[in-house]
């Protein structure tokens, strides 16, 4: 869970459509997408079933990072269709 201590927020873990499950992510891999995210890694991401369907860093120096899709809508007057597009 990414949020801000004292935040004072709930967060409904049990709402599977609303978190990432990390459930198809094949070991060994330096990246995993789900969604509109990508989580990468400067070493490797394993999966962790000691937390249901979860993922931890290969090493303990790894460096994760997390980025969301940004999805950019196009005119429906051009007949563009919607893309999803790294931010």
């Amino acid at each position: 869970m990414l949020a801000a201590a004292g935040s004072n927020t709930y967060n409904d873990f049990s709402d599977l459509d609303h978190i990432l499950g990390f459930a198809g992510l094949q070991a060994p891999a330096t990246s995993y997408s789900e969604d509109d995210f990508t989580l990468s890694s400067n070493g490797i991401l394993l999966p962790d079933t000691s937390l249901s369907a979860a993922v931890r860093a290969g090493f303990d120096d790894d460096l994760l990072t997390l980025r969301a899709l940004r999805r950019r809508t196009s005119s429906r007057s051009t007949g563009s269709s919607s893309a999803a597009t790294p931010t």
